[in-house]
């Protein structure tokens, strides 16, 4: 499914068969009548103080799925139901379906209980291998929904969605609801340009600001798939992404219009360019009434499960394809459970309860608004930790996320001027970010200059760590700063540290463990088997089993018609 070179140091037990060995098909049916039935055990499950409870958790993941991945969807975040036409989530504390009317924005519910509804048919259907696995068969949601409209309809419209910094100029602060009048605004506009072309893909190209969550938001209201490319994406780059996805518009802003342009003319067949600029709303109306009044002009729209959500491009390699593509249902999972699973507390202080577990939602997941957690991001929605933490498990968490438009070491400690004007306090930056502030010789000089005392966690991200690295953040940042890791084809993070766990000490020393509910192994290629990695040996990191959160597909061109018909077939819409 993915391989990577690490070492085996620290690793729990792994099972050592060749990687997707004796894959057959398989379908966890019965889910519309048992799954209901382990949501009170969950919180019992999902609490890891020892690698012994780590490894009897991914036994529980890999035998049934159903059971554990059934009630954290049910419980974080909202279906459709066709007939009752509401957004339904299972309330936690009632034990009830409960929601809101998609007519009128007014409250709705279901009586009697997990079992009065289920939203899909299975809750994973495998087929073939790990690569064909969908989760949440036959059920219907909507990230926008999930991350935009349901905070703003709990009265949190006021709350800070995002904190903009801008190359030049003041900071800005983006509430919930400017975010959702804007970005229903935009998926109006997008609807109207797109027209009648069928099976529409778009392509964002824009600063790392409000804009660029603003239109993002508004595909991921209309179903729509997106790529993101990053402002500094080069021209010929720019234009690979077009043709490679097929991108019917092209969303660009005026100081990028120029290389927006020599992309388009670039494409065999060029994009429609939409320029995108600033808007604003009435604030006369009350939280509700302004949801039910926007989707009267474009509601979220229900879409499959496994609908394509987003297309990234791995960075480092130029083999294709590499379009990763993620899914509406299983990306937001990976974010959003650990929100709504109190034992599963995402990432918690070294002074927190062992019974605390890591998480999917990681740095982004922090804690309810009320504590006054600010996250910052160092990345760009063009990378997978800008979608998935910057973006999505903020917007989720309701957590405010710092959007750092430009370099953030221009000047050298912008950065860390940041974290002390904001009072930042989940900080998630990459090896790469931080080997490049060691490299000035006033680095420790230039951090010390700030308070950044704010700060009560941070993570590394997707990119080889050692253990230099690793000191310099626990000395210079915050001591709480652990090594995760993922990267595009994952979703989210899949390998990290369990702080409540005895198991796995808190040191300077690079180490990760792969989450309870990931199947992992560093495996060495042996003749014609496999191996696993003796203690200190490199070999290749191999997940074994699916997870929601994984990839869903890799993009193709269109013209590769043998894959678009093994795709259908498995009931995959085209990304």
């Amino acid at each position: 499914m993915c391989t990577s070179t690490k070492r085996s140091d620290g690793e729990p037990d792994v099972n050592t068969s060749p990687p997707n060995s004796g894959a057959t098909a398989r379908d966890s049916e019965g889910a519309a009548q048992e799954w209901p039935a382990a949501a009170a055990d969950n919180a019992r499950r999902l609490r890891v103080s020892s690698n012994a409870q780590a490894t009897a958790l991914q036994t529980s993941a890999n035998t049934d799925p159903s059971g554990l991945w059934g009630p954290l969807a049910a419980r974080s975040l909202y279906f459709f139901h066709d007939q009752r036409r509401a957004w339904l989530r299972l309330d936690q504390a009632s034990g009830q379906w409960l929601g809101w009317a998609a007519d009128g924005a007014s409250a709705a519910g279901l009586s009697g209980g997990a079992a009065a509804w289920s939203p899909w048919g299975a809750v994973v259907r495998q087929e073939g291998g790990p690569h064909t696995a969908r989760w949440f068969v036959g059920a219907k949601t909507n990230a926008a929904f999930n991350e935009c409209d349901e905070p703003v309809l709990a009265g949190g419209g006021a709350e800070t969605a995002f904190l903009c910094e801008p190359v030049s100029g003041p900071a800005r602060r983006l509430s919930r609801r400017e975010l959702l009048l804007r970005s229903t605004l935009a998926a109006r506009a997008l609807r109207d340009a797109l027209g009648t072309t069928p099976s529409p893909r778009i392509a964002v190209h824009l600063p790392n600001g409000e804009e660029a969550v603003v239109w993002i938001q508004a595909a991921k209201r209309i179903g729509v798939p997106f790529v993101a490319v990053a402002a500094g994406t080069s021209a010929m780059t720019l234009s690979s992404r077009l043709e490679d996805v097929g991108a019917a518009l092209l969303i660009t802003s005026s100081g990028l219009a120029a290389a927006s342009r020599e992309a388009a003319a670039a494409t065999p067949r060029p994009p429609r360019a939409l320029l995108a600029g600033p808007a604003s709303g009435d604030e006369d109306w009350s939280d509700r009434e302004l949801v039910s009044l926007l989707w009267r002009v474009e509601p979220p729209v229900p879409v499959e499960a496994s609908h394509p959500l987003f297309i990234l491009y791995t960075s480092g390699s130029t083999g294709k394809p590499k379009g990763i593509v993620h899914s509406h249902a299983g990306f937001q999972l990976g974010l959003a459970a650990p929100a709504a699973s109190p034992p599963v507390a995402g990432f918690a202080t070294a002074s927190e309860s062992p019974d605390a577990a890591a998480s999917t939602a990681a740095a982004a997941r922090a804690a309810p608004p009320s504590t006054g957690d600010v996250l910052l991001v160092i990345a760009t929605p063009g990378w997978i930790t800008g979608q998935a933490y910057m973006i999505s498990a903020a917007l989720l968490s309701r957590t405010p996320s710092v959007l750092l438009d430009g370099s953030p070491v221009s000047p050298p400690d912008r950065f860390a001027a940041v974290i002390a004007r904001h009072r930042v306090s989940v900080l998630k930056a990459g090896s790469t970010f931080l080997r490049m502030i060691m490299t000035n010789p006033e680095a420790e000089a230039m951090l010390a200059r700030h308070d950044l005392s704010s700060l009560r966690l941070g993570t590394f991200c997707a990119e080889p760590v050692n253990s230099v690295v690793h000191d310099f953040a626990m000395r210079h940042l915050t001591p709480n700063y652990i090594n995760s890791y993922w990267a595009t084809e994952h979703g989210g993070i899949v390998w990290s540290r369990c702080h409540g766990n005895d198991d796995q000490p808190l040191q300077p020393d690079a180490r990760s463990w792969p989450l309870p509910w990931i199947d992992a192994a560093v495996l060495v290629a042996d003749g014609e088997g496999w191996r696993e990695a003796a203690a200190g040996e490199k070999g290749e990191v191999v997940i074994r089993r699916p997870y929601p959160y994984m990839a869903l597909t890799v993009r193709r061109p269109r013209c590769d018609r043998a894959h678009e018909g093994m795709r259908r077939a498995n009931g995959v819409a085209e990304p």
